[in-house]
């Protein structure tokens, strides 16, 4: 969701189906993993060392049967109800935990790190971010996204609106954009088509969606609800 909320769609891989599903990727993300397969963990560390990017959190200095086999490297620790990520540029506040993920899931010592692997890099949270109820997740990803050199989505909100969830799919001829209110009140976006010069504006009631389909121009071909669509604008570059 975390990616998602990026504007990019993530490719979810079962680590007994790696295969050559990593070969192309820019960013692996290993979510709060526990332990990984080693066919599957020799997968991502090749992709690693050809040019790809891993975030991973956590610890899990385990194999996929739950023996011990080296990962990233440290040690476990206990998990508090609040981790605090101490990075550069990550200003979201602290990681807070339910008391039931803090009893069953351990964290790994030492703090976030980047370091080079290969020609591509390994960037690690101690603590499991993704059990995270609240805290600078998305940060984390964007930042990830960033060290990765994957580029925006031509697709987004701009700018970005807490709380209203915006996310596209590219197919031959058109673009399927769906826009999401997680708000308890009215929310608006506005998104930019990919086309320069054309943005849509979306208003919608609380907790309602929307999904709508762009043509190779920016305009639209079909919605969910127009009535949710208020209008569509010419706005200068770079605004």
């Amino acid at each position: 969701m975390a990616l998602a909320r990026q504007g990019v769609v993530p490719r979810m891989v079962s680590e007994y189906r790696i295969g050559s599903h990593l070969d192309s990727a820019s960013l692996i993300v290993l979510p709060a993993a526990r332990g990984i397969a080693d066919s599957a963990w020799q997968a991502v560390t090749r992709a690693v060392g050809q040019g790809a990017t891993l975030l991973a959190s956590g610890y899990f200095e385990f194999d996929d049967a739950g023996l011990p086999a080296h990962r990233i490297g440290g040690s476990p620790r206990a998990l508090g109800l609040v981790e605090h990520v101490d990075a550069a540029g990550l200003d979201g506040g602290p990681l807070e935990y339910p008391l039931d993920i803090m009893q069953s899931v351990v964290a790994a010592t030492g703090q976030p790190s980047e370091r080079p692997e290969g020609q591509g890099r390994v960037l690690h949270y101690p603590a499991p971010l993704e059990w995270a109820t609240t805290g600078p997740v998305a940060e984390v990803y964007a930042h990830a996204l960033e060290r990765a050199a994957v580029p925006p989505p031509s697709v987004r909100a701009d700018p970005a609106s807490p709380g209203v969830f915006v996310t596209s799919s590219r197919f031959r001829d058109a673009t399927l954009v769906v826009v999401v209110n997680e708000l308890g009140t009215e929310g608006a976006v506005r998104i930019r088509t990919g086309v320069e010069g054309r943005v849509v504006n979306v208003t919608l009631p609380a907790g309602a969606a929307v999904m709508f389909w762009l043509d190779e121009t920016g305009g639209i071909l079909d919605a969910t609800d127009r009535t949710a669509l208020r209008s569509t604008d010419a706005v200068p570059s770079g605004r």
